[in-house]
């Protein structure tokens, strides 16, 4: 594991790690993955490709973005919006082309 970190967010404790490799179930590769309790939230962001290459950091950067707006979307009770992988992606990429125009929010 690289790195662990831990944030707070609507009263959920939520722990990133950073992993080598992050794995689905049946052993394949993903950039991250979120596992949900309502008093407390595991992300997991891989820092490896599936080749052993590192990820680079603003592609954990956007990944990490995209696992929080699955937290906050579970958090706030929208589990259908949290279950939308488009439109968590779509929110993780406004939120960094945002961040790039130094829009601080």
């Amino acid at each position: 594991m690289k790195k662990t970190k831990k944030y707070k967010l609507l009263n959920n404790d939520i722990t990133v790690s950073y992993v080598d490799k992050d794995v689905k179930e049946d052993g394949s590769w993903i950039f991250g993955h979120t596992h949900f309790e309502k008093n407390g939230s595991h992300v997991f962001i891989s820092t490896k490709y599936e080749d052993d290459t590192e990820v680079p950091e603003d592609v954990m950067q956007l990944t990490l973005r995209h696992e929080i707006f699955h937290v906050l979307f579970y958090a706030l009770y929208y589990d259908d919006l949290g279950d939308n992988e488009h439109i968590v992606e779509w929110l993780a990429q406004a939120w960094t082309t945002l961040k790039k125009q130094k829009l601080e929010i």
